[in-house]
């Protein structure tokens, strides 16, 4: 990124990498047949399975994408453009790894951050053992990447699965609760990896009693009048945690061109308090208000602006944290914006960012160890 900064010039390969990590995929030529190094080159028309969280799976060949959205032909089908948010993370992750080349191990290990970062420590364990192999991370170095990779997609899916349980997604929250545990299930350190999936289903126990108990007040609220009045109270403490929080988070984007970290963080983590306040709210209200009732509708549009307002706030902290060389607060910051929207390409950028700062340091400890960028 210094060097792109300064103008000077990176090697083809390393230019190609950058772009596709920061959300420009890059088309790759097709090998040449006469051109040997050039063979092991993703092929021009390999398709790649592409999942969205509508639980389809688009298969094609990623032909480009951008900050909008990735274009994709289906085989014998005209192309379609698929919007970030419609990919799960492992959509987003195959899409990047179209572009990276079989042999090009600072490649493979930019993926393995990536994934790390996303949640999906099984692709980013295989990612090491391919940088491993290509020479691109030495043996120290690599058992240390993959521990730090396990902490940090088991803190991902963690907190993951407790936003859903705040949301009143209960299901979702047990299902990824479920893949933690077969995901997980050979890791390197189960000492430290199963007090937290303990945690998380006590926490998830708990919210579901938390729902359970007013589910039975509700049962309890024998005229519609009674139940509507807790609805719109509900409704009305909501939108007061939304303004509060919005109101806070204004105050700390006031501050960030003055470069006072610790107001920053104050007053941005009494925003995020109460955008997670407001959100237990709306996880009582899903359970409370019937499907066939228009307050439904408002429910789910507040849980949609609360999710926009709130990403807002964590990534724009992220970035003010990483400006001001705060690196260990930006890279806490743009974890917690990846559990609302994991997928965005301005913050897949920034995370990039920080996974090569990342890769960097780790190099340094290690003799002979190559760091992705110099």
């Amino acid at each position: 990124m210094d060097a792109l900064a300064q103008g000077a010039p990176m090697p083809t390969r390393r230019a190609v990498l950058l772009a596709v990590l920061l959300g420009a995929v890059v088309a790759v030529p097709a090998a040449r047949a006469a051109d040997a190094p050039a063979a092991a080159a993703p092929q021009a028309t390999a398709a790649t399975e592409i999942l969205l969280v509508d639980g389809t799976t688009v298969v094609g060949v990623v032909e480009s994408a951008d900050a909008r959205g990735v274009v994709v032909r289906p085989a014998g089908a005209e192309p379609r453009t698929l919007a970030w948010s419609s990919l799960t993370p492992a959509g987003a992750f195959a899409v990047r790894a179209s572009k990276v080349a079989a042999d090009d191990g600072p490649g493979r290990l930019a993926l393995a951050e990536l994934a790390a970062d996303l949640g999906l420590f099984a692709l980013a364990r295989a990612e090491y053992e391919k940088a491993l192999a290509l020479g691109a991370i030495e043996a120290k170095a690599y058992e240390r990447a993959v521990a730090d990779a396990e902490h940090r997609a088991v803190e991902t899916l963690v907190a993951r699965a407790q936003k859903a349980a705040d949301d009143g997604d209960l299901a979702g929250a047990l299902a990824v609760l479920r893949a933690l545990k077969m995901d997980f299930a050979s890791a390197l350190d189960p000492r430290r990896v199963g007090p937290m999936l303990s945690d998380l289903d006590a926490r998830i126990r708990a919210r579901d009693e938390d729902l359970r108990r007013a589910a039975e007040e509700l049962e309890r609220l024998r005229l519609d009048a009674d139940r509507k009045k807790e609805i719109l109270a509900r409704t009305v403490e909501t939108k007061r945690q939304i303004a509060l929080g919005d109101k806070r988070a204004d105050e700390a984007r006031a501050i960030m061109p003055r470069g006072a970290v610790s107001g920053v963080r104050k007053s941005a983590e009494a925003a995020d308090e109460a955008y997670v306040a407001a959100r237990k709210e709306l996880g009582r209200l899903r359970r409370i208000v019937r499907r066939d009732e228009p307050e439904r509708d408002e429910v789910l549009a507040l849980l949609t602006q609360l999710d926009r307002t709130e990403y807002r706030l964590l990534f724009d902290a992220a970035k003010f944290f990483w400006d001001a060389r705060v690196y260990a607060r930006a890279e806490e910051w743009a974890a917690r914006a990846s559990y609302v929207d994991p997928v965005d390409p301005a913050l897949l950028e920034l995370r990039d960012e920080i996974g090569r700062s990342r890769i960097r340091y780790r190099a340094s400890d290690v003799t002979n160890a190559h760091p992705i960028v110099r």
